[in-house]
Parts: C-alpha cells; sequence; structure tokens
C-alpha cells in the first residue's frame, strides 16, 4: 500500500503521460468543487489496466488548489489484510481520534490494532472514519483518492461504502479507480461512474510519437491496444526494430489488455537473477516495509546494487522507499515467480518480520508440505482476526490452515470453522464448496447435523430461503438422538427461518416441538419457553398461547441472551401488547449495541419501529428504520435490496405513489427470494391500510384477504383483522367482515391488552345495529385512548364520527371528527386528516387551511437532534446516539436554528414546543 499527500505526487508515478483527457478530468474536478461548495460526493473511475486512471487521478488530485488530498494505492497482496487500506487513507487524520465519541473512537482503534477490546462494530467504525473525515472538511475541503481500489481489503471497502453515501453535507470528494467489472464488495454500487476509454487516435500517435516506427506499424498498435496508453508504452520497448520498422511482421493478437502481465513477465527475464529476487522480496512484502524488505533481500544474497537494475528497468521507484512503478508490475512479479522462489522469499519474511501475524502467514506460505505447528498457529491467528472484526482474513487464515493440516482428527472441525468464516465474510459459495469437503470426513451423528445447520445458513445466505427449514428440521431430528439441548436450539432456529417462509414451514416445525417433553414454563430458558409458545400458538390457538407470550416477555427482559428477541418481539407485537414491545425492543437494542452484535441490532432497530407506528411517532419510526437500513448495507453489503419496509409507514402519511411503488418493489423481492411471509404480506398489509385511509374499500379488502388467509404469527396478520372488518363492512362484504371479526374477537380477549380490546369494540361498533354501537364506540375510544395507540384513538373519534353524521347528529359528530383531525394532523397522518377534513365538510364545518407548521419543514434527524440538544446532550454524545459524526449534528443544528428562527441552544425547547415538534418520540 502506498501513501502520499499532493506534495508526493511524482510525474511520473502513474507510468502513464496524461494526455487527451481533458473532459474527463473536468468531471473530476467538478466533484471537488462541489465538495468546496459543501456538496460532498464521490465518483469511481473505472477502466481497464493501463487506460490512464492514475495519471487522470492524480491530475485531478493535483487540481485540488487549497485542498487536503490523501492518496492510497492498493494492492493486490493486502486484499485480505482487514483496514488496512482504510488505515493508511485516514492516518493523515488520525490526530483528530481524542474528538471522536468513545464508542466510536475504540472502534476504529480496535479495527487498526492500536488498542486491544471486543470485536468492534462495523457500523461505529464506518462512523468513526466519516466523523475524522468530516472534522477535518469543516477545516476545508477534503479529497480521498483510492486507486486500484479493486484490490483493497473487504473491510475497508465497505466501510469506505458507508462514507461514501453519507458526504452530501460535507466538505469531502471520494475518488475511486477501479478496473473494468472488478469491485470489492458493494463498494461501487451507489457512486456515480465515469468510464475512461482508450486514447483516441490522433492523441495515441503523439503518445508514439517519441518512438521511431513506420506509420502503418503505428496504425495497427493503437487499433489493436484500443489506444491503451500503458499497453502502447510497453509494446514499444517489448517490439524489435525490425517490428517497429514494419520489416518483420507484428505478433497476432498483441498482448493486451489481460496479456499486459505476460509483458511485464518478459521483461523480467531480462534482469539479473539478484534483482529478480529484490523484486519479488519487495512483491512478497504487505506492509510497505523497506528495511524489511533490504533484510529480507540481503538474506537471500540480493545487495543494494540490485536495486540499481530495478530501477533502470522501469520496474520500481527507489525514492519514495520501495515502491512499484505499476500495480501491475507487482502482480507480474509475484505470480510470475516459480513456486519454489516464491516459497524461499516467504522464509526469508518470515525469518526477518518481527510482526508475529505477518511472520506466520510468511512461514504458512513458505511451507511446502503440511505442517500441524503452523496450521495450529494459524488457527490462533484466525482468532485474532475475529477479535478485530477482520471476517476475510479470518477465512484466508482458516482455509490454509485446513491445507496445512495434518492432524487428521483436526480436519473435520478446521473445515467447518473455514466454512463458517468463509460465510461470515459474505462468500456463501465458498463455504459450500468448503463444506462439501468436509461433508464425508463429519461423523454422522452430531458431525452430519452440523452440516445440515451450516448448510441451512448457507442456503439462506444464497436467497434459497426456501430449503432452509427443511435442513434444519433434517438437523433437529439427528440432534435428538445425541443432543436434545442443540436439537431445542436448532428447531428454535427453524421456528425463526419460518416467520419468513409462511404458515406451512411454521406448522413443520411446531409438530416436531410437539413431540418433545413439554418444558417447565417456571424453569425454561427463554428459547425454550418461545418454542413452546409460538408452538401452542399455530395448534392450539391464541387462548393457550398468550399467557406463555407474557411468561416469554418477562423472561426475556432478565436475560442477555439475544437469541430470542426477535420471535419475543413478534410474539407481543402479535397480542397488541405496546408495552411489553417497547420494553423488549428497547433492551434488544441495549443489549445488541453492548455485545457488538451487528444482525441482531440491525433487526433490532427495524422492530422497534413497529410500536412506534403504533404510538403515531412516525419520525421516530422512520429513524429506526433508517438505522436499521443503514446498518444492513454495511454488515451484508446488500444495498441494492428494497429495505427494511418502514417506508411503507406512507400509507398512514403520504405520499400514495410512494406506498404503491415501494409496496410493489417488496412483493417482487419477496417471491424471488422466498420470503413470502414477512417480505410480501407487510407491503399488501400497508396497501390494504392505505386503501382504508383513502376510501377504497373493494381494493382495501383485496389486499387485506392475501394477509388474512395467510393466518400466521406476527403484527401482520394481527393488524390486518381490523382494517379488513372495517373495509369489507363499508363495501358490503359482511361474511369476510363478520369472519374476520370472530378472529379478533378471539385473539383480543386473549390478549386483554388495551389496545387489543380497543381495536376489538370499534370493530364490533362497525358491523353493530345501531342501537348497539354507540356504547361500542365509547369503549373503543376509551381503551384506545389509555393504550398510547394514538392513530388507533384517532381512528375510533373518525369513525364514531362518521357514524354520528349518518344518524343526523350532526354537532356531535362534529365534534368527533374535529378531535379525529386535530389528532391526525399533529401526527402527520395526511391521508386520514383529509378524510377527517371531507367528514366534518359534509358534516357542515369547514376547517381553514393552515400555514405550513414549522415542525413538519424539520425532517426526522433534524427533529431528533434539536430535540435531544434541547435537553442539553453535548453534539458529541447525540453523535454517538444516533450513530453519525459531531460535525453532522453541528450541519443539522444549524439548519434547524434557520428553521426555527433560534440563535441558541437554549431557545430550542420552548421553540420546538411552539410549533408542535413532540418533546421526546423515541
Amino acid at each position: 500500500m502506498v501513501h502520499d499527500l499532493p506534495e508526493a505526487f511524482p510525474a511520473a508515478s502513474g507510468g502513464v503521460p496524461f494526455l487527451g483527457r481533458a473532459e474527463e478530468l473536468a468531471v473530476l474536478r467538478s466533484v471537488i468543487d462541489r465538495a468546496a461548495a459543501g456538496h460532498g460526493g464521490a465518483l469511481a473511475v473505472r477502466g481497464e489496466p493501463g487506460v490512464g486512471k492514475t495519471s487522470l487521478l492524480r491530475e485531478a488530485a493535483n487540481a485540488a488548489a487549497g485542498a487536503r488530498v490523501s492518496r492510497v494505492s492498493a494492492i493486490e497482496s493486502e486484499s485480505d489484510m482487514q483496514y488496512a487500506g482504510l488505515q493508511l487513507l485516514l492516518s493523515p487524520f488520525l490526530h483528530g481520534l481524542p474528538a471522536l465519541p468513545d464508542p466510536q473512537r475504540l472502534a476504529l482503534t480496535t479495527a487498526f490494532g492500536m488498542e486491544s477490546g471486543s470485536p468492534p462494530q462495523r457500523f461505529l467504525i464506518g462512523l468513526a472514519a466519516l466523523s475524522l473525515l468530516a472534522d477535518a472538511a469543516a477545516e476545508g475541503t477534503v479529497v480521498c483518492v483510492v486507486d486500484d481500489a479493486h484490490w483493497l481489503d473487504r473491510e475497508s471497502a465497505d466501510t469506505l461504502a458507508f462514507v461514501a453515501r453519507r458526504v452530501a453535507s460535507h466538505r469531502i470528494a471520494l475518488l475511486f479507480g477501479v478496473r473494468d467489472t472488478e469491485a470489492p464488495g458493494s463498494l461501487f454500487a451507489d457512486a456515480p461512474e465515469l468510464r475512461l476509454e482508450g486514447l483516441p487516435a490522433a492523441v495515441a500517435r503523439r503518445l508514439l510519437g517519441g518512438v521511431r516506427l513506420d506509420d502503418r506499424v503505428a496504425d495497427r498498435l493503437v487499433s489493436g491496444t484500443r489506444g491503451n496508453p500503458l499497453a502502447l508504452l510497453e509494446l514499444t520497448r517489448e517490439l524489435t526494430a525490425g517490428q517497429l520498422s514494419g520489416a518483420v511482421a507484428l505478433p497476432d493478437p498483441l498482448p493486451v489488455g489481460r496479456h499486459l502481465e505476460e509483458v511485464f513477465r518478459k521483461r523480467l527475464e531480462k534482469v539479473p537473477p539478484d534483482t529478480r529476487t529484490l523484486l519479488l522480496v519487495a512483491a512478497a512484502e504487505t506492509s510497505g516495509d523497506a528495511h524489511l524488505v533490504w533484510q529480507a533481500a540481503n538474506r537471500l544474497g540480493a545487495g543494494r546494487a540490485a536495486a540499481v537494475a530495478a530501477e533502470e528497468s522501469g520496474f520500481l521507484l527507489l525514492s519514495s522507499g520501495i515502491v512499484f512503478r505499476h500495480p501491475l508490475l507487482r502482480s507480474a512479479v509475484y505470480h510470475g515467480a516459480p513456486p519454489q522462489e516464491r516459497r524461499l522469499v516467504h522464509e526469508a519474511l518470515a525469518a526477518e518480520d518481527d510482526d508475529r501475524e505477518r511472520r506466520v502467514w510468511h512461514r504458512a506460505l513458505a511451507a511446502l508440505h503440511p505442517d500441524e505447528d503452523i496450521a495450529r498457529d494459524l488457527e490462533q491467528a484466525a482468532g485474532r482476526a475475529v477479535a478485530r472484526g477482520g471476517y476475510a482474513a479470518t477465512a484466508r487464515l482458516l482455509n490454509r490452515a485446513v491445507q496445512l493440516t495434518t492432524d487428521e482428527s483436526r480436519r473435520p472441525g478446521r473445515l467447518l470453522a473455514a466454512a463458517r468464516a468463509t460465510l461470515d465474510s459474505g462468500n456463501p459459495s465458498g463455504a459450500d464448496t468448503l463444506l462439501q469437503q468436509a461433508t464425508p470426513l463429519l461423523s454422522p451423528g452430531t458431525g452430519r447435523a452440523d452440516r445440515l445447520r451450516l448448510l441451512a445458513s448457507i442456503r439462506f445466505a444464497q436467497g434459497q430461503v426456501r430449503e432452509t427449514v427443511p435442513l434444519l428440521l433434517e438437523a433437529a431430528e439427528l440432534l435428538l438422538r445425541h443432543d436434545e439441548r442443540a436439537a431445542r436450539d436448532t428447531l428454535f432456529q427453524a421456528m425463526e427461518v419460518a416467520t419468513w417462509t409462511g404458515k406451512a414451514d411454521m406448522m413443520a416445525v411446531a409438530r416436531v416441538v410437539r413431540t418433545l417433553e413439554p418444558v417447565d414454563p417456571d424453569t425454561a430458558s427463554p428459547v425454550d419457553l418461545l418454542t413452546a409458545a409460538l408452538t401452542a400458538r399455530l395448534l392450539d390457538g391464541y387462548e393457550a398461547a398468550y399467557p406463555l407470550y407474557r411468561r416469554c416477555t418477562r423472561s426475556l427482559l432478565a436475560t442477555e441472551d439475544l437469541r430470542g428477541f426477535n420471535l419475543g418481539s413478534i410474539a407481543a407485537s402479535e397480542m397488541w401488547d405496546l408495552d411489553g414491545l417497547l420494553a423488549l425492543t428497547s433492551r434488544w437494542i441495549e443489549l445488541a449495541r453492548a455485545q457488538g452484535a451487528h444482525g441482531a441490532l440491525s433487526l433490532a432497530l427495524l422492530l422497534r419501529a413497529i410500536p412506534e407506528l403504533w404510538r403515531g411517532n412516525y419520525a421516530a419510526a422512520r429513524e429506526f428504520g433508517q438505522s436499521s437500513a443503514d446498518l444492513s448495507d454495511l454488515t451484508t453489503g446488500q444495498q441494492g435490496r428494497t429495505g427494511s419496509g418502514i417506508e411503507l409507514l406512507y400509507c398512514m402519511t403520504g405520499p400514495e405513489r410512494a406506498t404503491r411503488e415501494t409496496a410493489a418493489a417488496h412483493v417482487r423481492e419477496a417471491t424471488a427470494s422466498g420470503r413470502e411471509h414477512y417480505g410480501a404480506l407487510v407491503p399488501r398489509l400497508a396497501l390494504c391500510q392505505l386503501e382504508v385511509g383513502l376510501g377504497n374499500y373493494p381494493a382495501a379488502v383485496t389486499h387485506g384477504l392475501r394477509v388474512f388467509t395467510a393466518d400466521t404469527l406476527g403484527p401482520t396478520c394481527a393488524n390486518v383483522l381490523p382494517e379488513l372488518i372495517e373495509a369489507a363492512q363499508r363495501s358490503g362484504d359482511t361474511s369476510t367482515a363478520q369472519a374476520a371479526l370472530d378472529r379478533l374477537r378471539t385473539a383480543a380477549t386473549a390478549s386483554g391488552t388495551p389496545l387489543a380490546l380497543g381495536l376489538l369494540a370499534r370493530s364490533r361498533a362497525l358491523v353493530a345495529r345501531d342501537d348497539e354501537a354507540e356504547e361500542l364506540y365509547h369503549e373503543a375510544i376509551r381503551q384506545l385512548e389509555s393504550s398510547a395507540a394514538r392513530p388507533q384513538a384517532a381512528r375510533a373519534h373518525l369513525v364514531h364520527g362518521e357514524w354520528l353524521r349518518r344518524q343526523r347528529r350532526r354537532r356531535e359528530a362534529r365534534d368527533s371528527l374535529r378531535t379525529a383531525h386535530e389528532l391526525f394532523d399533529a401526527m402527520g397522518a395526511d391521508f386520514y386528516a383529509r378524510r377527517a377534513r371531507i367528514e366534518l365538510a359534509a358534516a357542515g364545518e369547514r376547517l381553514p387551511f393552515a400555514e405550513a407548521d414549522t415542525a413538519t419543514l424539520l425532517t426526522p434527524q433534524e427533529a431528533r437532534i434539536a430535540r435531544l440538544a434541547s435537553t442539553g446532550v453535548p453534539n458529541r454524545d447525540i453523535a454517538a446516539q444516533l450513530f453519525i459524526s459531531p460535525s453532522t449534528v453541528e450541519y443539522h443544528l444549524r439548519k434547524t436554528f434557520r428553521k426555527l428562527g433560534v440563535t441558541s441552544r437554549g431557545q430550542l425547547r420552548d421553540a420546538l414546543a411552539a410549533h408542535g415538534v413532540p418533546a421526546d418520540s423515541m
């Protein structure tokens, strides 16, 4: 890895003269100019090897007058060294570490090996990187240039992708150079691209102007290389005088594109043996330690005199240490060397290197035969890599440990460990290959069960979700003969997956669970209690399950085991236990953060949005949903997916088009991936709610019936019941309304929560005779107002007012409708506020259209930051709590001050209250 600041950009470092790129340079400069104006951004420069990406990036950086420029060039040999690229890129800014929130600082310093600690959260590492750059950008424009970014280690690539998506409000420009069709993970999934083609013919001919060659040969070289400047320069050095003059035919095809490395290898054959040795040592050494290169080269008989030939032949630049003139040269030197020579070089580096991590890796690459001692050291190094959050490095170390294993009793376990690490690194196909190697070596009992459990995780990661539950059930049946504890844990995992795939899988799991000895509810673990509760719900019904659900909530709140919180939250939401769901999701988030469990935290944040939706805190729900999506992006790299689904709350707040488009995208993705239950039912519930809000009752029935007939666990099928009852009754479909009411009556009565009983009373009122409806409406309003479920209470006032108007009790109707409108308007539930306004007009009252409230002009993030700042929380602590940088907090506060017309934090509380921003929505 090479790192330099702008003054260290030597004119020849890219290896390709800068010619004919005025338009492309203008594009890069525009990115930098926009960043200087406070509109940061990223740009990926793509092109084939040698096309001039390095030169273009160098020129753009040199043209960034007054900016702080950090430039790194990634190298292939470091692509498995976690956070290597990020550490070098951020090194000019590390003096800002003390100003970071403590969780961010510790995560970054642990990842860089500067401190020891628990495995760092990748989300916090991303935030720390963003914070460092944002703090630096507060003093002036920052330009980060990453050349050959396709060779970045995966962890650095994912972190930079995270940063690149969040620099819009900072004076930060990120420029990446990457080979065509190559990119690690998701680094360039969202960044705009500039595709760099070969030089135009006229410019390419200018590049060849210093070489005496026949015009026809020049035309042939330009066309054969498609104007690739590096290929042109290298070919003119390789071709003979006869070929250049046209006296001897040119080779066909010309060695360009993928043949460039072969060209370099041929040049390598012409340098002295000791120079080749020095070059190979430099290519194999990954830390950039010039002293270590000299020591190892001397050990192999290559003295400093060898460096003269290396520089004269154009391979190395020695002015800045030991740097290859072009990354392809390094690749060609290393991969072109015979295996025995590579082993000797790694052996020499291992003997000279004091770093134990690099030393064991060099020993592993030097080994000619399997070596159990090295395999054990690699296994231990893998454990240390896990502690630093290096998933790709862990997989690499364990894979090599498998290759060097001589103790056959250790091979199956190492293969399984390597497969798990490979899966964790984001490579399910590689994990599948390793698992296939392990399969014949596993014991027929627990070994085969371990294989099935891992295979299930691989299939889930590959998107083959439908295969997951059958694999887990097969594993559980095997484990029942040997290890009942493991069998119960596997059945719990199967039930959790089945919540994504649908009722058939849930029932299959429940039937196996029912064959086991019943657990004692007073002593069972949360996981076992949940499995029993969900099985009772599926096989015995609501009355049998809900008492167990309540026990589950209490049990989970007293544990630190994260496994049960997902299904526990689903159980609480199914019985409309708003208080229990708030407590569970809060505890879940707290534990997941403390334990560095990224996937669990992402899901916890997502499910925490549900009680916020129930309470009408739509801004908070969006914040939790976005935080979940951000964390999922960083930990899975799947930015292309449709997201958390929280955007579907537009079904209450508008706009209509956003709900319909988002719902359609979710249904398509869920159907393709096999996540029919969660993935497809949620958007259909949203569409049902949307159509009810718009008064399109027949359409609402169509969507609601899809969810109703699925009849599975969770909040989706529970929440559709009152929607379907209202829509069906208003459509004249009394049989559907009655069927949904029967199910709601059973579930709500078993639940007994104010929210459940309020929804039941409201739904009964909608289908009741006029002489029975009045009392039911009052009961619904009383229960729902006591539940803190503001949207449902507002809807009870709305339907009550509509009923009163039909009863020609217009004054009373206006009172109820006015209450409903005020509640909906305060929450920002636009569709229902409009419906209440229309009903009020029909009842004889027209509301004036209020001017836009300042609170609606605050984004959810601005409102959240303003609320925290108004209570005296410092910017640094706000940043830590909201997973953003302190400078981002400052940016949002400046905008908020302007919108609210205040000049200090002390004025915020009164200003927020005056404009109707809730003091606490979390």
